[in-house]
């Protein structure tokens, strides 16, 4: 599969937000969902601009900007199978549910579409102690 100039290969998680814009695309929730281009290696000069714009290490991959079961909105940090979560990344995630977001990390598109349309049903309950969306099989 290829996307522009770039090779999608499984295991990655440019693969997987692949995955799951087209998904989101597919379902008609574009207008409501954007990611967040954080991450990807960047020249010195580069990184230090946008730092200085406001730039986050840790910031979550994919916002959905509509309310849905009690939450103002949603923020998902995307993991690959081996993914781990950085400590900026578990910081935002905590930070965001205190702030009244449904903050979580999917492993793969899978997990992820999983957690969209648990959200958008009402049915995400989170566990304070792990940041982790997973679904139960």
């Amino acid at each position: 599969m290829e996307n522009g100039d770039t090779i999608l290969t499984k295991e990655t998680e440019h693969f997987e937000q692949v995955q799951i814009h087209s998904w989101i695309i597919k379902n008609g929730l574009k207008s409501i969902f954007f990611a967040v281009p954080n991450g990807g290696h960047r020249a010195k000069a580069v990184a230090a601009s946008l730092k200085a714009e406001g730039v986050s290490a840790g910031v979550p991959d994919m916002v959905i900007t509509r309310a849905a079961g009690g939450y103002h909105g949603a923020y998902l940090e995307l993991k690959t199978s081996k993914g781990r979560l950085s400590p900026e990344q578990k910081q935002w995630l905590t930070s965001l549910r205190n702030e009244g977001y449904c903050a979580v990390a999917c492993r793969g598109h899978k997990d992820a579409i999983a957690f969209i349309r648990a959200y958008f049903s009402g049915h995400v309950t989170l566990n304070e102690n792990n940041l982790l969306f997973r679904v139960d099989i």
